[in-house]
């Protein structure tokens, strides 16, 4: 039987985290919840009463910040997590706590079983086609020095004269790197021999994105990717937005995700996809509502 680790990373509306646990709740999945470090009132005990059959690990070790080095920490934090259990994993998959499955667990399964090997990882540019690659790269976003505050005025203006600064000056900190870098969504599905490979190679991450990269979590697993054995798996080897990439349905056209409502139902379902986010139970409670019990109908 093949095991699934599905690594989720949640920081708020919890009553919905407990419903995605319950969707994912089966023996074949084994679940690795990393809830912010800075949320302190966690629901620890109700969210573990929402599973009866996962093997459901708590983490809480990481202060995530938007688009700062603190959220490829808590991907590391949890694929460590994984490895570490001494258990074989097919596939990892890394969800948010705002994600939904459009597809039973049997249909997941059989999916990743049809397609083994392969690597649901987002590409939507590389380095030599897309500017706003070449600028999360070749800069220092220096305002991530200041940790908390460097999100905050003044410390953020600062950040951006220095940026244009670095422009006026020509600066490109990354023009010696031999590495084809690759830009995409963070959310992922991989197999347990490139998780372990991602692990083995983190000098890569290190030295190359956790210090002053903007938004290094949607760069540092497809460069790696691009540049290890496993390029040649990936499930779809193209360079766009195709949600296909990840079998994972997310808007960026009607917002930064848009958030899914109930009139969205049949996109959702008809998507050909596994995913999907972004929901949430403030704007829209029935859609989730409804994916809930059309997948636990079936």
């Amino acid at each position: 039987m093949s095991r699934h680790a599905f690594l989720i990373m949640a920081h708020k509306n919890f009553e919905q985290v407990s419903l995605l646990l319950q969707l994912l709740d089966d023996a074949r999945f084994d679940i690795y919840l990393h809830v912010d470090n800075k949320v302190k009132d966690v629901p620890w005990e109700s969210m573990q009463k929402s599973v009866t059959e996962s093997d459901l690990t708590f983490l809480h070790d990481v202060d995530v910040a938007w688009g700062d080095s603190s959220q490829i920490r808590c991907e590391q934090v949890l694929i460590n997590a994984a490895m570490q259990s001494g258990r074989q994993y097919s596939y990892l998959h890394l969800p948010s706590g705002q994600d939904l499955p459009l597809r039973t667990n049997d249909e997941i399964c059989r999916f990743f079983e049809q397609h083994v090997g392969r690597q649901f990882v987002s590409i939507g540019h590389t380095d030599i086609d897309d500017s706003l690659t070449f600028e999360d790269l070749s800069k220092y976003h220096t305002y991530r020095m200041f940790g908390k505050k460097g999100q905050q005025q003044p410390w953020r203006k600062m950040g951006d004269l220095l940026s244009h600064a670095q422009m006026l000056l020509g600066v490109n900190r990354d023009k010696s790197c031999a590495l084809k870098h690759g830009k995409g969504a963070n959310w992922f599905s991989i197999t347990g021999d490139f998780a372990q490979y991602v692990l083995d190679h983190w000098s890569i991450t290190e030295s190359h994105f956790m210090s002053r990269t903007l938004c290094c979590d949607e760069l540092f697993l497809q460069t790696i990717l691009l540049n290890s054995p496993f390029s040649a798996d990936r499930y779809i080897n193209e360079f766009d937005s195709d949600p296909h990439q990840t079998m994972r349905l997310i808007d960026w056209n009607r917002g930064a995700p848009y958030i899914y409502r109930l009139s969205d139902f049949e996109e959702l379902m008809d998507s050909g996809c596994l995913f999907a986010r972004k929901f949430d139970t403030a704007v829209d409670a029935p859609i989730v509502e409804k994916i809930a019990s059309t997948i636990a109908a079936k």
